[in-house]
């Protein structure tokens, strides 16, 4: 019994959301320590922020793409990212998991097909502001390349 694409769709946002809740609450879990951190940890927490959002949200995040088409709007958004400017992405649009065009801005479309290797969110704000470091464009770079694969 085949299932129509957009019953797979929802199936596979319920599931994302499934496993980002259970992230999430393992993480709070993981969050009762003392409230002031130690000598030690300080370091990580000054480099964390001022790291880049953008490569921190792409780098092994996980592709979900159910379609070649998807994958295929998935490459020409990480092609424009390494070539149009920051305020040219924030007006791009991209075609919808269905194809339709110009149905969603670039952060919903990553949102919808990236799988960060840690639950976080995308700030469109900072997003576009880190897009053009060099830390970010080998991110995208090298998911490209994934993709192209």
């Amino acid at each position: 019994m085949m299932s129509s694409p957009s019953g797979s769709f929802q199936r596979l946002v319920v599931l994302r959301l499934a496993v980002w809740l259970f992230l999430a609450l393992l993480s709070s879990g993981c969050e009762r320590q003392a409230a002031v951190p130690s000598a030690q940890q300080a370091p990580t927490m000054a480099t964390a922020a001022t790291a880049n959002s953008v490569a921190e949200y792409i780098a092994d995040a996980e592709v979900q793409a159910e379609t070649d088409e998807q994958r295929a709007e998935l490459r020409k958004a990480f092609s424009d990212m390494l070539v149009l400017t920051a305020a040219d992405l924030q007006t791009r649009r991209y075609a919808s998991y269905d194809g339709t065009k110009g149905a969603r801005s670039l952060v919903d479309l990553l949102n919808a097909h990236l799988v960060p290797a840690k639950p976080q969110v995308i700030v469109p704000s900072q997003f576009f502001a880190d897009i053009k470091a060099p830390a970010a464009q080998a991110a995208i770079q090298k998911k490209l390349r994934e993709l192209e694969r």
